[in-house]
């Protein structure tokens, strides 16, 4: 199993990786060509693809938890019936998903602050992004076999052709004269479409017991699946409210330009979050995997090291985002823009927020989603009062939606989640709290650092980029002594048997 998790985690970084080169350059090329009211459409759009992707998680997770169940258990049959009851469940849902937002997206401005002359194109791309997102959700029901089957490499491999498609797409319009955020969206449709083949004909290699058969389509398994699924849907409805919802009331209460400038200082926050989710992604199958043999030992063991791993690995590009911000924006965007204070504020809080994530499996493999989910919806409703309660009442702008939903999420996952993952497991409560203590050690280290090396750094873009990678790597470095002795055992361990197994 170490070998696969190695393949899925260099999978998922080499895709995390190609993301960020992608999205760094779309971004000064996407505000050159539309300019930045315009461009500030373009992350409204994705808030959908947010939205029916959490959807996605949440369908997917509960057809995965009893899929593998019964895959690793041979139980071939009740894999089929769970195949096909989730095939028909997700078709379902498409369609009633496009019923119900077709008359919305027609009328698009009356929900968002659209420049006129675009709300056209703007109809557009959002009619663009509900189809390609139609297409992401059978996706995501084919690939279930690979997540069973611990192939999260193959997924992120379709993943990573998707991202070129799209990214040589985009310039291809542009640079062709086809200059749009319409075309943006037609560049989402072609890319899905091709991931959608990819996925099917992997599914079909790998698993060629598992056959999309409408007689294996039970009514009895759509009450057991929606009934999962529906505490993860409320989950990830918390979740969309808690990384979204500030975009949202950013446009409604500062409009368009705003939205454009807040989303460029999220831009760092997304990027984060996605790689953070990556990397948690690879502990899913595999504790779903260890849950369905019973060994809750090893559950324990590998949560715990990579719950720190994330959390310390993850504060380092924190800490340099943050201190650094100016400056990134500067070489980024070929312009000074004002956002430091509010990338600090927005970002920051991430060092908490992101190295829990890998717990969410662990209530997912144990049937534990209905606190988890009630809490999460509250606490988004938290951010969005104390947000709207800052901007009437003071003048922090758009400062104010960031600190209400950093505080909530913050709340959140600094406190209940460890806990309840820690009582789920049947250990010490405290167990993953101490992560949290000794990952702002290491960061507050590591940025009063920073800070005081910044002023000798480079001005010449090269340079700077270089004198980085130095610093990235001299954290890497400092956060070997934040370690537990058992878990640089187990690193260490691990290391050596993916080694050993190479000179085999």
């Amino acid at each position: 199993m170490h070998r696969q998790v190695f393949r899925n985690v260099f999978l998922n970084v080499t895709t995390f990786l190609f993301n960020v080169v992608t999205g760094l350059y779309l971004t000064p090329f996407l505000i050159k060509y539309l300019g930045l009211e315009v461009y500030g459409i373009l992350p409204l759009a994705l808030f959908l693809t947010f939205y029916i992707g959490v959807i996605t998680q949440a369908l997917t997770a509960s057809v995965n938890r009893f899929f593998i169940a019964n895959l690793q258990t041979n139980n071939i049959k009740e894999a089929n019936v769970v195949f096909n009851t989730a095939f028909c469940i997700i078709v379902t849902y498409s369609v009633l998903q496009f019923a119900l937002l077709y008359y919305p997206i027609q009328n698009i401005d009356q929900y968002f602050s659209i420049p006129t002359h675009s709300r056209d194109d703007a109809r557009r791309l959002f009619e663009s992004v509900l189809l390609s997102f139609s297409l992401a959700l059978l996706t995501s029901i084919f690939s279930v076999s690979l997540f069973a089957l611990n192939r999260l490499d193959l997924i992120q491999c379709v993943q990573l052709i998707k991202i070129i498609i799209k990214f040589i797409t985009i310039i291809l319009f542009f640079e062709h004269h086809c200059i749009g955020i319409q075309f943006v969206g037609i560049a989402m449709i072609l890319s899905e479409l091709i991931a959608l083949i990819l996925t099917i004909c992997l599914w079909r290699k790998l698993t060629p017991e598992i056959n999309l058969k409408l007689f294996y389509f039970s009514k009895k398994k759509v009450g057991e699946l929606s009934k999962f699924a529906m505490w993860l849907i409320i989950d990830q409805v918390g979740y969309v409210l808690f990384i979204k919802m500030d975009l949202l009331l950013v446009n409604k209460f500062f409009g368009a330009k705003e939205s454009g400038r807040y989303s460029i200082a999220t831009q760092f926050s997304d990027l984060l979050r996605s790689f953070a989710g990556l990397m948690a992604g690879v502990l899913a199958p595999v504790i779903m995997i260890l849950h369905a043999k019973n060994e809750l030992e090893r559950i324990v063991t590998v949560t715990k090291t990579f719950v720190m791993i994330l959390s310390l690995t993850i504060a380092i590009p924190i800490s340099i985002i943050c201190v650094f911000s100016q400056e990134l924006i500067h070489f980024w965007l070929g312009q000074d823009i004002n956002i430091q204070t509010l990338i600090w504020i927005v970002t920051f809080p991430l060092i908490i927020n992101l190295g829990v994530l890998p717990l969410f499996s662990i209530n997912v493999a144990f049937k534990k989603v209905k606190l988890p989910s009630v809490l999460n919806i509250v606490l988004a409703l938290v951010g969005v009062f104390v947000s709207i309660i800052l901007i009437r009442n003071t003048e922090l702008g758009l400062l104010a939606v960031a600190a209400g939903f950093g505080f909530s999420l913050t709340l959140k996952n600094a406190v209940f989640i460890p806990i309840y993952a820690a009582l789920n497991l049947r250990i010490d409560k405290l167990t993953f709290l101490t992560v949290h203590v000794r990952t702002i050690l290491f960061t507050f280290f590591y940025v009063c650092f920073l800070i005081l090396v910044k002023s000798k750094l480079s001005s010449n873009l090269y340079g700077f980029l270089a004198e980085l990678t130095v610093l990235i790597i001299f954290g890497f470095i400092i956060s070997i002594f934040f370690y537990s002795r058992d878990e640089r055992k187990y690193i260490t361990n691990t290391l050596s048997d993916k080694l050993k197994a190479k000179v085999k």
